[in-house]
């Protein structure tokens, strides 16, 4: 894996936000898998990504295209809207857009996450975890198992591993620590 990522080069902003809850802190980094269906040029181009985003008023923190490009689309202060009725599996804590960052990676069911995705990945987590105090990365389909199934194909054990040789002390709980 590459040792630096893409620099975050677009701030595009979503419509579809809120303040956060007062007094609540940012815990936890969600991870998530998605592309545009309805789009007939480039259903995996961050732009198509976006609008599908806003279509089904919905929204994200960061969007990761294929090529590890990043796109800020919420400022990580405010509440966006990425996880629908959620629980932390470790805590049973609900409501989790309200305590996370949630990160979309372009792709699709039959595909991983590209070499650059991964790297991009790393390091906005490592970014992340040095602003906010997470405690848990998890996808989102570890805090919705009846509704979602993504991300998809995503190497956990890979994340794990290029997360602890950044950040060695710090103890995060991932979805291998919580479901062996």
């Amino acid at each position: 894996m590459k040792s630096a990522r893409q620099p975050l080069q677009n701030f595009l902003p979503e419509t579809h936000y809120e303040e956060r809850p007062v007094g609540e802190s940012v815990q936890s980094i969600i991870l998530h898998s998605m592309h545009n269906p309805q789009c007939t040029e480039d259903p995996y181009s961050l732009q198509s990504c976006k609008d599908c985003l806003e279509k089904l008023e919905l929204s994200v923190h960061y969007l990761i295209g294929l090529d590890g490009e990043i796109w800020s689309l919420v400022p990580e202060h405010l509440k966006a809207w990425h996880a629908g009725e959620s629980v932390l599996p470790h805590d049973g804590k609900t409501g989790v857009n309200a305590f996370s960052i949630g990160i979309e990676l372009v792709g699709s069911e039959t595909t991983s996450p590209t070499e650059e995705q991964y790297t991009s990945l790393v390091s906005l987590c490592v970014e992340i975890i040095n602003r906010h105090p997470i405690t848990s990365i998890y996808g989102h389909r570890h805090i919705a198992p009846t509704r979602k199934t993504d991300p998809w194909n995503f190497d956990w054990e890979l994340l794990s591993h290029s997360l602890r040789e950044i950040i060695p002390t710090h103890n995060l709980i991932l979805p291998e620590a919580c479901h062996p």
